[in-house]
């Protein structure tokens, strides 16, 4: 019998254990005016050689979310030997009159949609010169960073890149020569005023979009007043023609809900794949994959301006 007791407590020891392998802490990386800007870092008990570190940045159209926003994801890429980090970032959309006449002024919204990414970016790269600056203390390897985001935060992601391959002066906020060593991105999107032109080859990038999407475009929208606002399905064929790494994986007949947390749990193999080949082994590919549904429905894939304002505001013109 005393065995048999000893048994079942070292059981629930372990048990224990196991439900306390991952730690988290949170710091504060950046104040902002009123805005106090903290992020969370997962990071697995016990593990002390170098790691590779993902950022993730949640998504909520700009205006809405939360960083704690899938934390059980988080553990798990922290289970399998990552530093995972997770941080607020100023909202620009938060809070804006859906009923001022103003947000349906096309011309408005254009610049009103790039100086909301534009902040989202500066508070992105903030935070990885913490994590940079932290790196020697924290076992992070500074060569081994992923930028990884949905929906608002996929869009952050790849225009961080685009930003850093491009020189644009929120790129002297990280020390010299720096790059992420992968962005994924989970329904995302770049805004340029011209087309998307790379002037230096990028980190390998990893998509995931539904080519039905009716949040983010899926290819290119022309915007009224100049540019565009150039999805996953335009952003590879860009890294085709230059011949830089990607991953680029299209859900047939599907919505935004390809930024759901529910389909990242999903896809997480594939993820990880990306993270260790294409990002950190640096395996020069070109994937391009297709994923169609049994017995989904059609749906509509056209997407403009307005489909974009009433997906982000709750309301059409």
């Amino acid at each position: 019998m005393k065995k048999i007791i000893m048994m079942f407590l070292g059981l629930a020891l372990f048990i224990a254990a196991g439900a306390q392998e991952v730690e988290k802490e949170t710091f504060l990386y950046s104040v902002k005016g009123t805005d106090s800007l903290y992020l969370d870092k997962y990071d697995g008990i016990g593990q002390q050689e170098l790691k590779p570190c993902v950022i993730f940045i949640h998504g909520g159209h700009f205006s809405s979310g939360d960083r704690g926003d899938g934390s059980g994801y988080f553990k798990y890429l922290a289970r399998n030997g990552y530093t995972v980090v997770s941080i607020s970032y100023r909202l620009g959309f938060k809070g804006v009159d859906v009923k001022n006449a103003q947000v349906y002024d096309l011309a408005q919204m254009e610049k009103l949609l790039s100086g909301t990414i534009d902040m989202a970016v500066e508070d992105l790269f903030d935070a990885t010169g913490f994590i940079l600056a932290n790196a020697a203390e924290w076992k992070v390897d500074p060569k081994m960073i992923i930028a990884s985001g949905t929906s608002a935060g996929a869009i952050t992601v790849l225009q961080s890149e685009y930003y850093i391959c491009n020189g644009h002066r929120f790129a002297a906020k990280l020390p010299a020569g720096f790059n992420y060593a992968g962005i994924c991105a989970f329904a995302g999107a770049i805004y340029s005023p011209d087309d998307i032109t790379w002037a230096k080859k990028p980190c390998p990038i990893m998509m995931f979009h539904g080519n039905a999407d009716d949040t983010v475009p899926y290819d290119a929208l022309r915007l009224p007043a100049n540019g565009g606002f150039f999805g996953s399905k335009y952003i590879a064929a860009t890294l085709r023609a230059q011949q830089s790494p990607y991953l680029f994986y299209t859900v047939v007949d599907t919505a935004h809900e390809v930024a759901w947390y529910k389909t990242i749990v999903e896809l997480r193999e594939d993820v990880i794949y990306f993270y260790r080949v294409l990002s950190l082994n640096r395996n020069p590919m070109m994937i391009d994959t297709e994923v169609r549904i049994v017995g989904r429905p059609e749906r509509k894939k056209t997407f403009t301006m307005e489909d974009f304002i009433r997906s982000t505001f709750g309301e059409s013109k």
